[in-house]
């Protein structure tokens, strides 16, 4: 494929992608440029916003406390929580919400119509506003709707209560768990939780379809533990790779293999789910893919679970379509090989 044209065709400004083989780095590619109006060139230090990407992250999170018996997945979710109630429908009282059905969108809520859109006025509300359902970027308290773990329902919401859950077990911030635990031990330099302004100068500008640059240059969503991740396709293997060593060879740092085989085992009512992946085969294969699109970004990671082989593809603009039919999907299936 001609990434130059294809990104001239549909007015992408600037592509990165990092290409892990068997564990080890083997190409790092950049094309284009980190802003329309600056042209400066895409580097394998421009950092992208990574979406719902981000997700991945709060998994790792919750999945390091499970390991640690400071929670219990399996538990009700309640059971943990002292500043707020998840709570359900009437017609579901009875109903027992597990921290598992919340990782793996089975838990039973449902964002409401044009819930958690980017921040407006650059003041992001609270997590606990966002879970009163107190502000414009949503609108009702978040519950549970459906009976859990009778379905799937992608929900930001209930990335926002793992949030809740993160900080209310460990006494400390979101962003502290994850830099303590994620970003210095895997020594990723060009990734951070956007909380502030403080970065931007490293950070490409997100562009809508027709290549002109949105406003405010920089989308900042309003729930960071589903959508607060800045960083590169190269920082963001060093993740899947650390994932992969401990579900082959128990020497991964973030998790161990045990609590690996759970991330990526099916959950619940659908096999293509995991505890905050999406799971598949390819050529009979198994993988796990995450997926982020937003405001002018859109990023997809694939990864090969006894290959240790990963793609991650990320670029500075919203192309009207999904991952199966933009750029960042027809690059990834092309260095990876991918037969679906």
């Amino acid at each position: 494929m001609d990434i130059i044209k294809k990104m001239k065709d549909e007015n992408t400004p600037g592509l990165s992608i990092a290409y892990f083989e068997h564990g080890s780095l083997k190409s790092s590619n950049c094309f284009g440029v980190t802003d329309n109006e600056t042209k400066e060139a895409v580097t394998c230090r421009s950092i992208f916003h990574a979406c719902s990407m981000t997700k991945l992250l709060t998994a790792i999170c919750v999945l390091k406390l499970h390991q640690d018996n400071q929670i219990n997945i399996f538990d009700d979710f309640n059971k943990y929580l002292k500043s707020w109630i998840l709570k359900t429908s009437d017609s579901l009282t009875s109903t027992r919400i597990t921290i598992a059905d919340l990782l793996a969108h089975q838990g039973g809520v449902i964002d409401s119509n044009g819930s958690f859109e980017p921040v407006i006025d650059g003041q992001r509300p609270k997590n606990i506003e966002i879970l009163q359902g107190t502000t414009v970027y949503n609108n009702q308290a978040v519950h549970a709707s459906y009976a859990p773990g009778t379905r799937f329902e992608y929900s930001d919401g209930g990335y926002a209560v793992l949030e809740l859950l993160i900080e209310e077990v460990t006494g400390i911030s979101y962003v502290d768990f994850v830099t303590k635990h994620i970003i210095r031990p895997l020594d990723l330099q060009d990734t951070f939780v956007w909380t502030s302004e403080n970065k931007a100068k490293t950070c490409v500008a997100g562009h809508d379809k027709y290549g002109n640059i949105i406003k405010g240059r920089r989308p900042v969503y309003p729930n960071i533990g589903g959508a607060g991740m800045w960083t590169t396709p190269g920082n963001f293997s060093k993740i899947l790779i650390d994932l992969l060593k401990s579900y082959n060879h128990k020497s991964g740092f973030l998790i161990n293999k045990e609590t690996a085989k759970l991330m990526f085992k099916s959950y619940g009512r659908v096999d293509f789910v995991g505890l905050g992946v999406f799971l598949g085969l390819d050529n009979g294969k198994p993988y796990f893919m995450t997926q982020g699109w937003g405001l002018g970004m859109q990023c997809q990671a694939l990864a090969y679970l006894n290959e240790e082989t990963s793609g991650v593809v990320m670029m500075n603009s919203e192309p009207g379509k999904d991952q199966s039919q933009s750029i960042v999907g027809m690059v990834l299936r092309e260095i990876l090989n991918i037969n679906y």
